[in-house]
């Protein structure tokens, strides 16, 4: 099995070099828990509510916006070292798999099957991506500066919304990391990814890649992607980075940690390439539920009434 390290430690899922093994979900650095003058083999990562990724859910954008990333223009192929090469093997992937994919849903285009393709394909591409995303959420500036994902994120949280909304399952899964140990993990804290998480819904497959921290997950946004993968024996659940969860439990026995999450909805603090007010987040129930979670909105500081109060209203007659 081969690894590769991101910032000193490494994850589930990703790939080989020969593909035989799925080695692919990194986790770019988190905010560091310090940790006493000791030899140890394990980085100490904190679990939270990942506030400064980016993680746009693209609700009700205006036509022209939505355009420009919908659009079939060139990608930005600069941002990973590998993103032309995985997208060129996903696109052949896609040509190839298309007529056998009967059950796709509405709306999901070939742009959307590829962008799933490449991101599950062997290579840095999605290494790269996730860690742009987790810092990608500063602000509107830094998101339209620095972020050279832009469209590749939208196509993929397309994929993933659309996907998701032709059926009603939540799905248990797990994933498990080796060498962090995910800390301040306390009951009924809320957290997030803040990236797309890659799961599987088989425990042993998970298992494999790592038990230093090894997460249960109760996934209601979370969609299935086994037949758009380049390793379909992962049985693999994306988990977009908007997706809260709420810690169930929490416990550490010798080296090894294990973490119960529950979906507790969804939070953005951006919406259409912009951060709702750089002063809030926009917070939204499971379609599944019916109902939304406790809203939890940040500060205005603007005049009143705040433009979603007719939001907050709306959501809160459920």
């Amino acid at each position: 099995m081969a690894w590769k390290k991101v910032a000193g430690h490494t994850a589930w899922l990703g790939r080989s070099s020969a593909g035989s093994h799925p080695a692919r979900l990194r986790w770019p650095p988190l905010a560091r828990v310090p940790s006493p003058p000791q030899v140890s083999c394990f980085e100490n990562v904190l679990l939270d509510m990942s506030l400064e990724a980016f993680d746009d859910q693209y609700k009700d954008c205006d036509a022209k916006v939505k355009a420009n990333w919908e659009a079939p223009t060139p990608l930005n192929f600069t941002a990973s070292k590998d993103f032309e090469s995985t997208w060129q093997r996903a696109t052949s992937e896609w040509e190839e798999r298309k007529a056998s994919l009967r059950d796709l849903p509405s709306g999901f285009q070939a742009e959307h099957g590829t962008a799933v393709l490449a991101y599950t394909s062997r290579g840095s591409l999605y290494r790269d991506f996730n860690a742009a995303t987790r810092a990608a959420g500063k602000s509107s500036e830094d998101y339209q500066k620095h972020f050279p994902f832009k469209r590749f994120h939208f196509l993929l949280t397309r994929a993933v919304q659309i996907l998701g909304a032709q059926g009603s399952d939540c799905y248990t899964t797990y994933r498990g990391t080796e060498n962090v140990h995910f800390q301040g993990a306390d009951a009924k804290k809320q957290v997030r990814f803040g990236q797309f998480a890659s799961s599987s819904l088989k425990e042993g497959v998970a298992q494999t890649f790592g038990k230093a921290t090894f997460f249960t997950i109760r996934t209601c946004f979370g969609v299935r992607i086994r037949d758009l993968s380049f390793y379909l024996g992962e049985d693999e659940v994306l988990i977009p980075p908007y997706e809260r969860f709420r810690v169930v439990r929490a416990k550490q026995e010798n080296d090894k940690i294990s973490i119960e999450l529950e979906s507790d909805g969804s939070y953005s603090s951006f919406n259409c390439g912009r951060k709702n007010g750089e002063s809030r987040g926009f917070v939204s129930a499971d379609p599944r539920w019916g109902c939304p979670s406790p809203l939890r909105a940040l500060p205005w500081q603007g005049g009143w009434p705040p433009p979603w109060q007719g939001e907050l209203q709306a959501a809160s007659s459920c």
